[in-house]
């Protein structure tokens, strides 16, 4: 049973508005709802039986066996979305301005994650249940201004949104897939890494630090840091991994530009996302890792005569200090680009009529 419900007040059609008549709509509006995601495998809730693989010997005698491989949780169900909506909407001079603004909360509740046993269960796959939580929220918004002044018109209109996704229950388990967490209070598969200080710049430097656990530590080398400290062991080890960047953008834009004079138009349009993370490894970022593969940025690597360098030393040891996820590898990769700009020209119909052509547009993009 899914729901929902909306509520709208068009206050610019209420009396005491009758003089504003520059505002053609001022429209508040709320609204509830929920859905469902019945994406579920089918028999989810039963635990099926496996007849390959599972022979016995009896009396000396092969038998065919069969035996249950993997849990299922019966009360499994659909995941479902909650979703809370509070908006404006405006327009006015004719519908030349318009604005509207919304604040949002999506929650999605009984996500399906697969919940890890211990073998001593005797080696089963876990099932899959509904025990996670992620909340969506945040503010979208867009203006739109046009206007024609004799034979020259523009339009410009923008976009603009606020997201932060954030895993509010899973229950209490933390899922680590390779350079990705899923770990309650953080976005979905944020980056999962060592937090990079630089590089060593001496002996000195790396006697001060607390101690490097990948390989032998020399000038040049990554300084990774000691995030948790437990047990006071000051020891740079695998409890140091922490949240180190994130994939999912938390800022969505776009413009587009639109005019026209005469015969000649033109239009623009720009896209861009803001606070979002990427991290690379392999022949994308290290040197000589696939074949002796070298990028120019690559030559900046640290040598005793080259101390400053931004690049770590040369080494040849996929397992050492250099070559772990880190922040050191973690880029920022927000971005804004022109998607798309087109130029045309429209010939005059007095001319194209002339070869019996109603009208012809010329145009680069």
């Amino acid at each position: 049973f899914f729901p929902s419900v909306s509520l709208a007040w068009r206050i610019d059609q209420e009396n005491f508005m009758k003089n504003a008549e520059f505002i053609d709509q001022l429209k508040p509006r709320f609204s509830w709802g929920k859905m469902g995601n019945q994406a579920v495998s089918l028999y989810s809730y039963l635990s099926s039986v496996n007849t390959s693989g599972y022979d016995y010997s009896f009396d000396g005698t092969k038998y065919g066996g069969a035996a249950i491989s993997a849990l299922a949780d019966n009360t499994i169900t659909w995941e479902e979305t909650t979703s809370y909506d509070a908006g404006i909407d405006f327009s006015a001079f004719g519908n030349r301005v318009l604005f509207s603004a919304d604040w949002f909360l999506k929650r999605t509740e009984g996500i399906l994650r697969t919940v890890n046993l211990p073998s001593q269960v005797g080696d089963l796959s876990g099932p899959k249940s509904n025990v996670g939580v992620v909340d969506n929220k945040g503010i979208e918004l867009s203006l739109t201004l046009r206007d024609s002044w004799g034979d020259f018109s523009a339009g410009i209109s923008g976009n603009f949104s606020y997201t932060r996704n954030e895993i509010v229950d899973l229950n209490g388990e933390t899922e680590i897939n390779g350079r990705l967490i899923c770990k309650e209070g953080y976005p979905i598969n944020s980056i999962y890494g060592y937090k990079a200080l630089g590089l060593f710049r001496s002996d000195e430097e790396i006697a001060g630090a607390p101690r490097q656990t990948f390989g032998d530590i020399a000038p040049g080398d990554i300084r990774y840091a000691n995030v948790s400290d437990r047990n006071n062991k000051n020891t740079v080890d695998r409890d140091d991994r922490t949240v180190i960047g994130n994939v999912i953008p938390r800022y969505t834009y776009g413009l587009n530009i639109a005019m026209q004079y005469k015969g000649f138009d033109l239009s623009m349009l720009i896209q861009g996302v803001g606070k979002v993370n990427a991290i690379y490894t392999g022949d994308a970022v290290w040197a000589l890792y696939n074949a002796g593969k070298m990028q120019r940025w690559h030559m900046d690597y640290w040598t005793p005569q080259n101390p400053g360098a931004s690049y770590p030393r040369l080494i040849a040891d996929s397992s050492h200090n250099n070559f772990q996820n880190s922040s050191f590898w973690v880029y920022d990769a927000s971005y804004v680009r022109l998607k798309n700009a087109q130029l045309g020209y429209t010939l005059p119909e007095r001319l194209t009529r002339k070869i019996w052509i109603q009208k012809l547009r010329l145009y680069v993009s």
